[in-house]
């Protein structure tokens, strides 16, 4: 089962978190390593630091975030929301099973490179599509009159 970790800073513990940062770090890598996170990061007012947990269960992945040595120090303060993921990037993307077995090591994840080189070659033709679209643009709207 999937769990989302808001864990909030708390202002007065400012420079207890900065002094413990690279433990925290640490412990996020590990967890990433060992396909318990899928994603983590900041939101960008840097209030709460949020991560998508994989865990057997609510209370083993409250245990995982509370060994956080930012939660463990109380520096921040957590909750742990189960999450029932019905999609993963999109619809013709790899499924939610799919993400979850790559992230436990038991599926490869080539169909998810796969997929995600496709979905970048999109993008790409996109981009080049605009580019080339604002290119055209740009030479009419020069015999256009001016206002």
């Amino acid at each position: 089962m999937w769990y989302l970790v808001m864990s909030r800073s708390l202002p007065e513990k400012e420079q207890d978190k900065q002094r413990n940062y690279e433990e925290h770090r640490q412990w996020l890598d590990d967890q990433h390593r060992a396909g318990r996170l899928l994603f983590s990061g900041p939101t960008t007012d840097a209030g709460y630091g949020i991560y998508v947990m994989l865990a057997a269960n609510l209370d083993e992945a409250k245990s995982l975030a509370a060994s956080d040595p930012h939660h463990a120090r109380g520096i921040r303060t957590m909750e742990v929301l189960e999450w029932r993921a019905h999609r993963a990037f999109r619809l013709d993307g790899p499924s939610i099973v799919e993400v979850e077995k790559i992230a436990r090591g038991h599926l490869q994840p080539t169909i998810l490179s796969t997929r995600i080189a496709e979905m970048s070659r999109r993008v790409l033709a996109g981009k080049i599509f605009l580019q080339h679209f604002a290119g055209i643009f740009g030479a009419i709207t020069q015999f256009l009159p001016s206002t």
